[in-house]
């Protein structure tokens, strides 16, 4: 059984390293675990041994301080964004508090940003990020004096792994001042490894010249743009896709460092410590050392063979390599036909002026159901349905084209990173 013992042994491992940098301070691992058992012992009594602590976490030293004296005085936290409303910090904490009590083993538990309207609350070990940070820093190498910039979220598995894998090479965290450009803080604070989503890389690459210091760029593989791909190749950047989730303590598949332009279009391979298999159904079902522990406040599917039922469709080609098609409980039947908006939607994001897209299905007395975009625009312009069968003509089949068309309704609020596809079905099918 791993424990919180590879933290600590990290930290005397690489004491002389630097271990997280803002724009004032640099702190070596030595520095950073004194002041960890200093805060440890502060504030011993608010932590008890095997418990929950809700805890509210950014990237700012004095955070990621008291997330380490947490695990140090072996309690469990909870974690949530800063900007999380008291009262929904409140509903989703009491949502765990009738489970039975936890042990040496269990390390963290974050809320799922899924496409559900409940966020799930998922259990992770010490032995989950141990394996993740292990087998992501063997296909990404980082090293001593690599720069790895926190531009994710601490209270998500994207950006709560990134401390994980560089507390395991002896690398350095560097803190994200989002009133700075990410291009600028790439090119000022020479940053080798960053994790982004589609939309920041985008922007990014507009200012390819500011990014010669990286040596990695982690995107996740769902929706981006096959062209963004084909640029960024282009540009010499060297781009990681991959296919993760919170269940499985972030990466499943990703691409290789001497990946193809045609390899980099898929979502890439399963990568150590991990399994996958697509079933009958086309299903993608996942196990291995990096699987959760289990839901706190709902049941897991997990089938007898300890396979996890993602709820993703995808496919496998000869070469093992991972293509994603979307959610299974997104597709609609349309005249029947199957519907997958979310290749769809990745394809209406190569339009020039389309930052953000949305496929959801509206009754049809004709069709059954027929698929309705919403949209958003970088400088606030409109498209017409003309213009946007047009574009989508030589790309998809006719009837996957959608009907209708919508900017996103003020009152609409995305669930953390993703969309909520619940509210914008309801809104539409109200109307």
């Amino acid at each position: 059984m791993i424990t919180s013992k590879f933290v600590w042994e990290s930290f005397e491992k690489y004491k002389d390293e630097i271990f997280y940098t803002n724009e004032n301070i640099n702190i070596s691992y030595k520095q950073f675990y004194q002041k960890i058992k200093q805060a440890a012992c502060q504030n011993e009594l608010l932590y008890t041994k095997n418990e929950k602590t809700v805890f509210l976490i950014d990237s700012s030293l004095e955070s990621l301080i008291t997330f380490f004296a947490i695990i140090y005085n072996s309690a469990v936290p909870v974690l949530f964004s800063k900007q999380t409303p008291k009262e929904k910090v409140e509903k989703l904490f009491n949502s765990i508090q009738d489970n039975e009590f936890l042990t040496s083993e269990d390390a963290t538990i974050i809320f799922t940003s899924g496409s559900s309207s409940i966020p799930k609350a998922v259990l992770h070990t010490y032995g989950n990020h141990y394996y993740s940070a292990l087998g992501s820093n063997e296909n990404i190498p980082v090293h001593i004096n690599d720069r790895w910039l926190l531009s994710l979220p601490l209270h998500h598995i994207g950006g709560l792994s990134i401390v994980f894998r560089v507390l395991l090479s002896g690398g350095t965290l560097v803190d994200y001042n989002k009133s700075i450009s990410l291009e600028d803080t790439i090119e000022s604070r020479k940053i080798t490894h960053v994790s982004v989503v589609s939309t920041q890389l985008r922007r990014m690459l507009h200012y390819s010249g500011k990014l010669k210091s990286l040596k990695a760029v982690l995107v996740g593989g769902g929706m981006v743009t096959d062209d963004l791909i084909i640029k960024a190749v282009g540009l010499n950047i060297l781009i990681y896709k991959t296919y993760g989730m919170s269940e499985m303590s972030s990466q499943v598949t990703t691409t290789l460092p001497s990946a193809s332009q045609e390899e980099l279009l898929t979502s890439g391979k399963v990568i150590k410590y991990r399994k996958i298999k697509i079933a009958s159904d086309n299903e993608i079902l996942v196990k291995g050392e990096v699987l959760c522990k289990r839901y706190l406040n709902a049941e897991i599917p997990i089938d007898k063979d300890g396979w996890f039922h993602t709820g993703d469709i995808g496919l496998l080609d000869s070469n093992g390599y991972l293509t994603v098609l979307g959610r299974k409980d997104r597709m609609f039947i349309s005249g029947g036909e199957n519907i997958y908006p979310e290749p769809i939607e990745k394809i209406i994001l190569g339009m020039d002026i389309i930052v953000k897209s949305c496929i959801v299905s509206k009754k049809s007395d004709e069709y059954g159901e027929v698929g309705v975009l919403f949209y958003k625009t970088e400088d606030r312009r409109e498209i017409s349905i003309t213009q946007l069968k047009e574009f989508l003509q030589d790309k998809v089949y006719p009837y996957e084209i959608p009907k209708e068309l919508y900017k996103f309704p003020k009152e609409y609020k995305p669930l953390g990173i993703k969309p909520n596809y619940i509210f914008l079905k309801t809104w539409i099918n109200n109307l």
